[in-house]
């Protein structure tokens, strides 16, 4: 499935750059970065299952279900929300040199030079003043209203994928270290007594269903800005696999409770 996706994203290269316009180029850079990373990250899932790693896969499904939602928001939203989501780089690039000049010195690195702050700086203020205050916010390029400062779930919400949430927030024990992370693993049956160290062939269904369904979500956010026959081949296509994939996982996963 991968392969194919991989492949898609080829295909709809040269339907893409014909459909260009000063009214989309925004959204086709956007998306089209967006799906080449969710390939890169469903590979990284793709390793960790395969070495036994079912918490590690799911706190990457995590970063692959927030590209998905961020590719479905602004395809919904056209090229002036793609434009929006470029731009709030100056942001972050801003808040980055701010920690970086923070802490420079106890790391034992150069501070940035005053000319190169003062440009950093200059591009923030222009941003804010362009898009107003909320758009310095962490999903300020989301905002809708002049005053909104949304975040990620209330993004989920918009565009109705705010049931993934149970799953989303599992993920999450495994990228923070709060309590939840070390008492409840994946990859360790119920009931087992043991703290695990290491890989297992345990719990691999949630973040292999998980990866498939949402990637076939950025690949159909994608193919949505252009769509030919092909594409919608190709799209219908991934539908099948991504479920015939999910099936597998969780047919594999009951195989080994009957095991146990």
């Amino acid at each position: 499935m991968l392969t194919i996706t991989r492949e898609f994203s080829e295909l709809v290269g040269a339907p893409l750059q014909e459909a260009r316009t000063k009214e989309n180029r925004h959204l086709i850079a956007v998306l089209t970065r967006l799906h080449a990373r969710a390939c890169q990250v469903a590979h990284e899932i793709l390793t960790l299952l395969k070495d036994g790693f079912a918490d590690g896969a799911m706190a990457r499904w995590r970063t692959l279900h927030e590209i998905a939602v961020v590719a479905m928001f602004v395809r919904d939203r056209g090229d002036a929300m793609a434009e929006r989501y470029l731009l709030h780089d100056r942001v972050e690039s801003y808040k980055a040199m701010l920690l970086y000049q923070k802490h420079a010195r106890r790391l034992g690195l150069k501070r940035m030079p005053a000319r190169k702050m003062r440009i950093v700086t200059a591009s923030f203020n222009a941003m804010i003043a362009k898009f107003g205050k909320p758009f310095g916010s962490e999903f300020g390029w989301a905002s809708e209203t002049p005053t909104e400062r949304p975040n990620f779930s209330e993004i989920e919400a918009k565009i109705t994928v705010d049931h993934w949430r149970p799953y989303y927030k599992l993920a999450s024990h495994n990228v923070h270290a709060n309590p939840k992370g070390i008492l409840f693993k994946m990859g360790l049956a119920p009931e087992r007594d043991l703290l695990l160290t290491g890989p297992s062939n345990y719990g691999l269904a949630d973040p292999g269903q998980n990866t498939a369904l949402t990637l076939n979500q950025v690949s159909a956010a994608l193919g949505s800005v252009a769509p030919t026959l092909d594409t919608n081949v190709f799209l219908k296509v991934l539908l099948t696999l991504s479920r015939e994939v999910g099936d597998a996982f969780v047919l594999t996963q009951h195989r080994l409770e009957r095991m146990r």
